[in-house]
């Protein structure tokens, strides 16, 4: 039978997970969006290139890259690379790829997909699971002055409490959001397994609590921007109470294909991080940019903050993604005697 800590059990776990010290750019955005963990529609990898034959191109000729993504904000700094040209700059051809389900994706790292933008739980998972996945690069942090990810309730749902019994959305059942919900009501005296959790894309997300088949839901920007509008009960951000701050996303590969194509990723988190300062000086069209792939309306884009991007790699990544593993373990996604990774064994070199 499943034990969760107490509230005060699991604050101490908490306090004594320390994040590790992190360098920030030196433009400080407003944020929102996690994530991580689930994402829209999933697309085939198209071409007739393996990924093995796309990445061994010859010296003059663009490195082929499949990367599945999110349409989330916190994957701004990959629609930017490839909208702006950065991508061709590294000399890489990037296929984007829309993923639904970032966790049934993984095992298609290396065949189908050469990296995958999914989330730390989901690949701790996939680890436990006997699959072969690597982080290759950071993505987005939550931090204080920008939640990433938001609760809202139903008009009338202030409390947590208020959630035994009825529906909640979530974008799965294995993911950071998830963990970070039930965290939190572990933490208030909420008995999680009194609420129906229910998987619900993002973007159904707000038409399902507008017609009360949900209650409340964990959401990112940009599909919060409707919650906003409305002014819904606003409940925070719970991925703090598991470390603050919080990395929510991770560029994700196959540990095998990754040592043989170390060139062709240091290029491409290369363009992401001039993607990110791209992006800090150009507002406005990055708004425009996210638009245009998340199908929503540039006005309600202007409504969102962007989040805090990070592209660390290797040791300093690694201890970023071990953070979330007492926490995954406690809502029942690992199990309690689940295996302690090394940093090597969760982060590419």
């Amino acid at each position: 039978m499943k034990r969760f800590l107490s509230g005060k059990q699991l604050g101490n776990t908490v306090k004594n997970a320390t994040p590790p010290r992190r360098r920030r750019g030196g433009r400080n955005v407003l944020v929102s969006g996690i994530v991580l963990g689930s994402v829209l529609a999933m697309s085939a990898c198209g071409g007739g290139d393996t990924p093995d034959e796309g990445t061994k191109a010859a010296k003059d000729e663009p490195t082929v890259l499949d990367v599945g993504y999110s349409q989330g904000v916190g994957y701004l700094p990959t629609m930017v690379a490839q909208d702006e040209g950065i991508f061709t700059k590294h000399k890489l051809k990037v296929n984007l790829r829309v993923v639904q389900d970032v966790n049934a994706a993984i095992p298609g790292l290396g065949k189908s997909m050469h990296i995958l933008g999914g989330t730390p739980g989901g690949l701790l998972v996939a680890k436990n699971a006997g699959l072969k996945v690597t982080a290759v690069s950071g993505c987005v942090e939550d931090v204080p002055s920008a939640p990433l990810n938001q609760v809202y309730g139903a008009p009338g749902y202030t409390s947590y409490k208020q959630f035994e019994g009825k529906n909640f959305g979530v974008p799965g059942l294995t993911g950071t959001s998830y963990t970070a919900v039930v965290t939190q009501m572990l933490t208030m005296g909420v008995d999680p397994k009194k609420v129906n959790f229910i998987v619900v894309n993002f973007a159904d997300m707000y038409a399902q609590l507008q017609s009360g088949a949900l209650q409340g839901v964990s959401t990112l920007d940009p599909f919060s921007a409707p919650f906003k509008e409305k002014k819904l009960p606003y409940l925070g951000d719970p991925n703090f109470l598991i470390a603050n701050p919080l990395l929510t996303c991770t560029y994700l590969a196959n540990p095998t294909w990754a040592s043989e194509n170390k060139d062709a990723i240091n290029r491409f988190v290369t363009a992401l991080r001039e993607a990110d300062t791209w992006i800090g000086a150009n507002q406005q069209a990055s708004n425009e940019i996210l638009a245009k792939h998340a199908g929503l309306k540039p006005e309600t884009i202007a409504q969102i903050s962007m989040p805090s991007f990070t592209f660390d790699t290797g040791a300093d990544l690694a201890k970023q993604i071990l953070l979330w593993i007492p926490a995954l373990r406690n809502a029942g996604v690992l199990k309690e005697d689940s295996a302690d990774f090394t940093a090597k064994e969760v982060a590419f070199p």
